[in-house]
């Protein structure tokens, strides 16, 4: 999307100190992207989530959807391995102006992300994104600014006040002299710090702010003009930006985004994005992009996703160890203790069908541990498929009750002030799964297994309390690793149940 003009107002520009992020702990991160309705711009969120794995990010990413979005599509997104949040519409103030393209006007919704405070930092990608190269080290940028890339000011296809005075933020003419228009970002990459006090202030703004061409790419360059700080364009390279500069290496290129300005008869024709674009000159990104679309094994259900760098914890932070190891020990005694009851009592020709075992038990990441613990109840032996899917979420509730537990003891005994709050953020994301079970619990008493669609962000809750704890002191890497065995344990025991 291309830019506007460069007005401004006090109100706007007193606000945004307010996006400074004051926590003290250690950041708990997460990609974040939008989707709104039932078309097919789903394959560019599921894109997007593959992307990030192949490139071995180490945070989830949260999809903020629209009420409109149908079931179907938000199962896509669980299945993938990404956190879905539902938000409501934001409505500007009602005016005459025409936006460059008439849907912009449901992109207002995505201000709601700020209010996503459960995490202190976060990245912004709109689904058209598709990133190429690991790009978490940008979570560790300085705090108190917006990071994002300048947007292309000389697409013809928009008509902009830049365009008629030849302007761009990456070829700036000489003869225009030193004094350059307001920088000016492309919204559909950034990185900010969610914050409920600049959530409101965004909100209210916009209520008294009128609407601009294009919608809230406009009123955040507004609203975020005194903290805004570029950064180079390889990390988000508009495929317009890339026509209009052929000299910028595309090659080098971390981000691509997949926006070219066409008219409405070449959308027809060719598409706009790159599960349906046909364009010869940016052939070689389309298949790029399509490769990892394509690529099974980047499925969330066929990737290894433990974290080998969990070993290099060991052995740091003694005094704190020391405190916690007590527990960690109970743990490990407790779980080992499952698992020596059922290859005592349940050996493999017993209980459940094998072939029922192996069929669930073979798209986890670990099939003997997963079989181990199905039949480390007694009721498998004789268990159907419905009686299966309950004993994987008794066992499961176990293990977060068992965590839940485990991390408050950590945050009561700790003395390091982070790590307090580190494991106070845990136990809040295990007091949300437990929410989850319960509910999935009575839709599978009802044998409603298609209902129960959101079992796979345990493995992401459990994610996202281990990311939040500094990586030279965590201990609890043991325990978050059987949390995410039972989990997907329960998640392939009840997608079995639904199709029985």
């Amino acid at each position: 999307m291309a830019p506007p003009g460069n007005s401004t107002s006090t109100a706007v520009a007193n606000a945004n100190s307010l996006s400074s992020s004051t926590a003290a702990s250690p950041p708990r991160c997460a990609y974040v992207t939008f989707l709104a309705g039932n078309g097919d711009c789903v394959k560019g969120v599921v894109g997007l989530a593959k992307g990030l794995r192949k490139t071995k990010s180490k945070y989830p990413l949260v999809v903020a959807i629209l009420p409109d979005v149908p079931e179907e599509h938000r199962k896509i997104l669980i299945d993938q391995g990404c956190v879905v949040r539902e938000i409501e519409p934001v409505y500007p103030p009602e005016n005459s102006t025409q936006f460059a393209m008439a849907y912009y006007v449901i992109n207002y919704a995505k201000l709601r992300i700020w209010e996503f405070v459960e995490y202190s930092k976060m990245i912004y990608l709109d689904g058209d994104i598709q990133v190429f190269e690991n790009i978490d080290h940008l979570f560790d940028k300085p705090e108190g600014y917006l990071y994002a890339v300048a947007d292309c000011c000389c697409e013809k296809t928009w008509i902009t006040p830049q365009l008629k005075i030849g302007y761009c933020e990456h070829n700036w003419p000489a003869e225009f002299g030193s004094t350059k228009p307001a920088l000016y970002f492309n919204a559909g990459m950034f990185v900010y710090n969610p914050c409920i006090e600049t959530y409101h202030s965004l909100l209210n703004t916009l209520n008294i702010t009128p609407t601009t061409p294009f919608a809230e790419q406009d009123f955040l360059n507004k609203f975020f003009r005194g903290i805004y700080k570029p950064i180079p364009p390889i990390y988000n390279l508009g495929l317009a930006m890339l026509l209009q500069h052929p000299d910028i290496e595309h090659e080098k290129a971390k981000v691509v985004h997949y926006c070219a300005a066409v008219s409405i008869n070449i959308r027809q024709i060719n598409g706009s994005k790159p599960w349906n674009m046909q364009r010869e000159d940016i052939k070689m990104l389309i298949q790029k992009w399509s490769d990892i679309y394509n690529d099974e094994s980047l499925d969330y259900k066929n990737y290894t996703a433990v974290d080998a760098s969990y070993e290099e914890t060991a052995g740091n932070e003694a005094g704190d160890a020391a405190v916690l190891q007590p527990f960690l020990v109970a743990l490990s005694e407790a779980a080992f203790f499952l698992l020596v009851v059922a290859s005592i009592y349940f050996s493999p020709s017993s209980g459940v069908s094998q072939d029922v075992l192996a069929t669930i038990c073979g798209q986890t990441q670990n099939q003997e541990t997963c079989d181990e613990i199905l039949q480390s109840d007694p009721q498998t032996s004789s268990a159907d498929p419905p009686l299966l899917s309950l004993i994987s979420l008794e066992l499961t509730m176990k293990r977060v009750d068992m965590n839940f537990d485990a991390f408050s003891q950590f945050r009561d005994n700790t003395s390091d002030p982070a790590l307090k709050i580190a494991f106070e953020s845990c136990v809040t994301l295990y007091q949300n799964m437990k929410d989850i079970l319960r509910a999935d619990y009575k839709l599978s008493q009802q044998e409603k297994y298609d209902s129960i669609t959101d079992l796979g962000q345990l493995t992401t809750l459990a994610y996202n309390c281990e990311n939040g704890i500094s990586s030279s002191i965590s201990p609890t890497a043991g325990i978050t690793e059987d949390m995410l065995l039972i989990a997907q344990t329960a998640v392939y025991t009840n997608s079995y149940g639904a199709g029985s």
